[in-house]
C-alpha cells in the first residue's frame, strides 16, 4: 500500500484533489467490472457459436475480473483517506489477490489461445484435446447406438431411417470462416490485455532501477489501465461479435415480444 500513504504533493488541497480523481476513477472502474461481468456469465453459456471449452474457459476469466473488481473495493476509501485503513492483515491478502488475479487471467488468456490454435490448425484431433468435447461427442454417440439397437427392426423403420435427413453440419468454408473470426477475436482480446498492461510493467520495471525517477501522481493513475482491462472484454464482445449483441438484447430486453 505504499503508493497510498507515501503521496507527498507539495500543497494538502493539490493531494486531495488528486486522491478525490483517482477514487473517482477506481468506482468508475468497479462498477463497470461488475456490470460487464455480470452479463458476460448471464449471455456467454448461451451462445452456440463458441464451444464448450471456450465457454468454460471465458467465465473463468469473467470470474477472475469480478474477483478484481472486489480487490478494488477497499483502494477507495483508503484513496480518500491517504493512507490504508484495514490493517495489515488485510493489506497483506490485499497484496496477494492483486498478485495472483493477474496471473489467473495471465493463464487463462494462454489457455484460450492454444484452444483457438488447435481448432483451427488442428481440427480433426481437437476434440481429442477438449475433455468437454469428448464427453459431450461421447454421449451423443452413445445415445445413437443404443437407439440403434433397442429399435425394433422393421421394413418400415429401415425404410424410414434410409429417408432420415442428415445432420445440418457446416460446410468447410463457413466453419473455417467462423474459426477466422474467432482467431481475430482472440488476437483483439489478447492485444487489449497486453496494452492495458504494458504502461504499468514498464512503469514497474523502470521504478526498480530507479525508485524515485516517476512522480507519485503518475505511479497513481498508471493502475487505471489495467483496472479496465476487467471490464473491456465485455465491450469488445459487444462491438464485435453479433451473436453476443443478440443474446444481450434477448437476456435484458424488457419488452415482450412476440414469436417471429
Amino acid at each position: 500500500m505504499a503508493n497510498l500513504t507515501e503521496v507527498d504533493l507539495t500543497s494538502s488541497s493539490g493531494a486531495s484533489v488528486i486522491s478525490m480523481v483517482y477514487a473517482s476513477g477506481v468506482v468508475v472502474n468497479i462498477l463497470l467490472t461488475f456490470i460487464c461481468n455480470v452479463v458476460n456469465l448471464v449471455v456467454l453459456p448461451k451462445l452456440n457459436d463458441i464451444s464448450d471449452v471456450e465457454k468454460v474457459l471465458y467465465v473463468t476469466l469473467s470470474i477472475t475480473d469480478l474477483l478484481v473488481g472486489i480487490t478494488l473495493i477497499p483502494l477507495v476509501p483508503s484513496a480518500v483517506l491517504r493512507k490504508w485503513i484495514f490493517g495489515k492483515i488485510a493489506c497483506n491478502v490485499h497484496g496477494l489477490l492483486i498478485i495472483t488475479t493477474p496471473i489467473c487471467s495471465s493463464c487463462l488468456f494462454l489457455f484460450l489461445n492454444v484452444d483457438r490454435f488447435l481448432a483451427v490448425f488442428k481440427p480433426l484431433k481437437y476434440h481429442h484435446v477438449g475433455y468437454v468435447e469428448i464427453v459431450r461427442v461421447a454421449f451423443r454417440h452413445a445415445r445413437k447406438i443404443q437407439h440403434a439397437v433397442l429399435a425394433p427392426k422393421t421394413p418400415d423403420a429401415e425404410h424410414g431411417a434410409a429417408k432420415r435427413p442428415r445432420e445440418n453440419i457446416p460446410p468447410i468454408k463457413e466453419r473455417m470462416a467462423t474459426g477466422t473470426k474467432s482467431i481475430a477475436l482472440m488476437i483483439i482480446v489478447t492485444g487489449s490485455f497486453s496494452l492495458c498492461w504494458l504502461p504499468f510493467s514498464i512503469i514497474e520495471s523502470y521504478l526498480l532501477i530507479h525508485p524515485d525517477g516517476i512522480p507519485m501522481t503518475l505511479r497513481l493513475f498508471d493502475t487505471w489501465p489495467p483496472q479496465a482491462n476487467s471490464w473491456m472484454n465485455a465491450v469488445i464482445f459487444l462491438i464485435l461479435k453479433k451473436s453476443y449483441r443478440q443474446k444481450v438484447q434477448r437476456c435484458f430486453s424488457f419488452r415482450k415480444t412476440t414469436g417471429d
